[in-house]
C-alpha cells in the first residue's frame, strides 16, 4: 500500500519535473548524428515524455537548427567581407529541362567580373576579378583572375559536396570520386590510357574524320545532283515560255549543315572504338549475335532482359538523346533548389526525367564493357583493383544513412548497384565525346568567320600538292603541337575562347594566398580552408592582365614567326623561308583546369581534335550561314560544356572547287 503509493507520487513528480530545455537537448544530443538518431529519439521522447514533451522537443530542435544555420550563413558572409563584393544566390527554381539555353549566363559572369576589376561605384574598395555568394551557409568565391584562379586550384584535390548533382551520373567514378579511391582509380586511368597508347586513337580518329567527310561529300553529291535537276527544269520552263527563272537558286554554293550533331556522333565513335578497341558497328553486331560477354553483372546493370540486335546507329541516337538532356540538365540542377534535397529532386519531374536518361545514356557504356578487347583501356581498368569485378559499393552518403538512402534511390531509379567499372565507362564515354565535339564545333564558327587565319591554316597543311602532311619527317605530326604550328594555335584560340568547361570548382582544404600580382592592382587574397572557390575558365581566359585584346579571336598570338629560328629546333615549322613556332601556354590559359583534379584525357583530346579539325579545314572552305552574323552564330548554349546555340550550322564548300558558279 503505502510504499507503492509513494513511489508512484514519486514518479509523478519526477514527470512533471522534466522541462521542455531537457526535453530539446535530449533532442539535440539524439538528433546530431543524422536523421535516423532524431527519429529514435523521437520515439523516446513519444512513449517516455508523451507527447506535449515531443511537440515541445520538436519545436525548439527546428529553432535551433534554424538558428544554427542563420547564424553560419552570417558568419560565412562575414569571410569575404571587405575583400570582395557580395552577389546574393538565386538559385532557379527548375521544374523542366530549359528549353532555350541561357542565353546571357557568360557575359552576366564577364560583366560582374570587369565591374570587380574596375572598381565602380558599387565596388569601390574591390579591384579583382572575383566577387562571392553563400550558397547556403557556404562562403563561395567566384574568381576570373588569372592568378587568382591558379592559386585556388593548385593542390586542391576536393570536389565534394560541389559536384553532388553530377553523382547520380558519374557514381564512383574518377570525376566524382575523393581521397584515396579517387587517387587509385586516376592513377589507373592514366595507366590504362598509357598502355593503350596513342596510336589506336589517331587511327580511330583518322576513321572518324574520314567517315565524317563521306558522309559530308554525300550530301554535297546530292545537293548538286538537286540542283542540277531544278537547272535544267527552269530552262525547260523558259524555253515553254512559263518563266520561273528564281526557283533554280535554293542551293547557292556549297552546303548549309549543322554540324555539332555530326561532330558529336562522329567524336562517339572515335571515342568508343579507342576505350573498347573495337568499332561501334562490330560491337552492335557481335552483341546482337550474343558473342560478347556480360562485362558487368546484371545486378549492377539494373537491366536483366535480353539483348536483341540493335543496329550501331540506334545506339548512337539513343545516347547521343539522352546526353544532350543531361549536358543540360546535371548543371541546371546544380544551381536549383534541387541541390539542397536528394530525396525532394527525386521525387520531382525533372528528377525523374533525369533517372530515365541515365539509364539510357548507362547502355552505351555497358555495351563497351561487354565488347572490350584485350589490350584495351577498359580491358586494363577491368583487371585493376581499383576498378576490377570485385570492387562495387554504394554511393558515398553523410553516414549509414545516407548512403542507404543513395543506393535506395539508385535502386529505384532502376540503375542497379554502382559499380566502379561501369561509372568509370560512362565517365570517360561521355566526357571524350561532349567536350571534343564541342571545341570543334567552336573552331569551325571562330575559322568560319575569319576567312584570313582559315586560308593561313589551310596554307601550313599543305603548303603545296607535292608536300603530303601524312608523311613529314619526324614524329607524327599528330602527337606534339610542334607537327603543326598553325593548327595548334588555331585549337589554343578557340579553347581560350571556349574553354571545355565554363566553371569548375573545389572545396578548399586549406588556406590559400593568391598573390594577384598585376592584376590591377588588387593585392594579395586569402581563401580560407572549408570554403569554395569556383573559376569561371570563361572570364580567366579574358584577363585584360594576362591577354592582349582578349575578346579577339588571334591565332596569331600563339606563333612565333621569324627567318632566324633555327628550323631544326624543337616546335618549329618551315614553310619556305618562314619558321612558325608554337608558344609557350603560359599560366593564364587552363582550358582543361589545372592542378591534381585537372582532366586525366586532355592529351587524348588534343590527339583527337587535330586529326579533325585538320581533316575538316583540308576537304572544306567553312562559311558562316547565310543570314546569320558572327555574333549569332558565337551565342552559346552552358550546360556540363558549352555549345554553340544554332548547333555550328555553316556553309561548307569543297576546296577543290565551287559547286556552281
Amino acid at each position: 500500500g503505502a510504499p507503492r503509493r509513494r513511489r508512484a507520487r514519486e514518479s509523478r513528480r519526477r514527470h512533471r519535473s522534466r522541462t521542455p530545455e531537457s526535453d530539446f537537448a535530449i533532442a539535440m544530443l539524439a538528433g546530431a548524428p543524422g536523421t535516423a538518431a532524431a527519429a529514435a529519439a523521437a520515439s523516446v521522447l513519444a512513449l517516455e515524455g508523451g507527447e506535449h514533451a515531443l511537440a515541445w522537443g520538436v519545436a525548439l530542435y527546428v529553432i535551433c537548427a534554424a538558428t544554427w544555420t542563420l547564424a553560419d550563413a552570417v558568419g560565412a558572409r562575414l569571410v569575404f567581407r571587405g575583400k570582395l563584393p557580395s552577389v546574393p544566390w538565386r538559385p532557379n527554381l527548375m521544374f523542366n529541362v530549359y528549353a532555350t539555353p541561357r542565353r546571357n549566363l557568360l557575359d552576366r559572369v564577364s560583366r560582374r567580373m570587369a565591374a570587380a576589376n574596375d572598381g565602380n561605384d558599387a565596388t569601390t574598395k574591390h579591384r579583382r576579378r572575383a566577387f562571392a555568394t553563400v550558397v547556403g551557409n557556404c562562403p563561395f568565391a567566384h574568381l576570373g583572375g588569372a592568378a587568382l584562379a591558379r592559386a585556388a586550384l593548385d593542390r586542391q584535390p576536393v570536389k565534394s559536396p560541389l559536384y553532388r548533382a553530377f553523382e547520380a551520373f558519374a557514381g564512383v567514378g574518377i570525376f566524382t570520386a575523393e581521397g584515396d579511391d579517387w587517387a587509385a582509380k586516376r592513377s589507373e586511368v592514366l595507366g590504362a590510357f598509357a598502355s593503350a597508347g596513342l596510336e589506336p586513337l589517331a587511327a580511330a580518329s583518322t576513321r572518324a574524320a574520314a567517315g565524317l567527310t563521306a558522309e559530308i561529300d554525300a550530301q554535297l553529291a546530292a545537293a548538286a545532283g538537286e540542283k542540277e535537276t531544278r537547272r535544267r527544269s527552269t530552262v525547260d520552263d523558259a524555253e515553254k515560255g512559263e518563266g520561273g527563272g528564281g526557283k533554280g537558286r535554293a542551293a547557292g554554293r556549297g552546303l548549309e549543315v549543322d554540324m555539332l550533331p555530326r561532330l558529336q556522333r562522329a567524336t562517339l565513335r572515335a571515342t568508343f572504338e579507342y576505350l573498347a578497341g573495337v568499332d561501334l558497328p562490330t560491337a552492335a553486331a557481335a552483341d546482337g549475335d550474343g558473342e560478347l560477354g556480360d562485362g558487368v553483372d546484371a545486378a549492377v546493370v539494373g537491366d536483366a532482359r535480353p539483348r536483341r540486335r540493335r543496329p550501331a546507329g540506334v545506339w548512337e541516337d539513343e545516347y547521343l538523346a539522352a546526353a544532350t538532356d543531361l549536358r543540360r540538365l546535371i548543371p541546371a540542377r546544380a544551381r536549383s533548389v534541387w541541390m539542397l534535397s536528394d530525396w525532394a529532386y527525386a521525387l520531382s519531374p525533372v528528377g525523374r526525367l533525369e533517372r530515365a536518361r541515365i539509364r539510357e545514356a548507362r547502355r552505351l557504356p555497358e555495351l563497351a564493357l561487354r565488347a572490350a578487347v584485350p589490350g584495351s583501356p577498359l580491358d586494363h581498368l577491368r583487371r585493376g583493383p581499383a576498378h576490377g569485378g570485385a570492387h562495387r559499393r554504394g554511393r558515398g552518403g553523410s553516414g549509414i544513412f545516407g548512403r542507404f538512402w543513395r543506393a535506395a534511390i539508385d535502386r529505384w531509379a532502376g540503375l542497379g548497384s554502382r559499380d566502379a567499372l561501369l561509372d568509370e565507362a560512362t565517365t570517360l564515354l561521355f566526357a571524350g565525346h561532349d567536350t571534343q565535339s564541342a571545341t570543334l564545333s567552336w573552331a569551325l564558327l571562330r575559322l568560319a568567320g575569319d576567312p584570313v587565319a582559315q586560308r593561313e591554316l589551310r596554307a601550313s597543311l599543305a603548303a603545296d600538292p607535292e608536300d603530303s602532311f601524312e608523311s613529314r619527317p619526324g614524329p607524327a605530326w599528330w602527337r606534339t603541337s610542334a607537327g603543326a604550328p598553325v593548327l595548334e594555335a588555331c585549337l589554343r584560340e578557340t579553347l581560350r575562347l571556349h574553354p571545355v568547361a565554363p566553371f569548375v570548382a573545389r572545396k578548399l582544404t586549406s588556406g590559400v594566398l593568391a598573390s594577384e600580382g598585376g592584376e590591377s592592382g588588387g593585392g594579395a587574397l586569402t581563401l580560407p580552408a572549408g570554403c569554395a572557390a569556383g573559376v569561371w575558365l570563361h572570364a580567366v581566359h579574358r584577363d585584360p592582365a594576362v591577354w592582349v585584346d582578349p575578346d579577339s579571336f588571334d591565332p596569331s598570338r600563339w606563333l612565333v614567326r621569324s627567318d632566324s629560328i633555327d628550323s631544326s629546333k624543337k616546335g618549329s615549322n618551315v614553310r619556305g623561308s618562314d619558321v612558325v613556332r608554337v608558344r609557350f601556354k603560359g599560366a593564364g590559359f587552363m582550358p582543361f583546369a589545372t592542378g591534381p583534379r585537372s582532366c586525366v584525357g586532355q592529351h587524348l583530346a588534343w590527339v583527337y581534335m587535330r586529326v579533325v579539325l585538320a581533316g575538316l579545314v583540308r576537304a572544306y572552305e567553312v562559311r558562316l550561314a547565310e543570314g546569320e552574323g558572327e555574333g549569332d552564330a558565337l551565342t552559346p548554349s552552358v550546360g556540363f560544356t558549352v555549345t554553340p546555340a544554332n548547333a555550328a550550322r555553316v556553309r561548307l564548300v569543297p576546296t577543290g572547287g565551287e559547286l556552281d558558279e
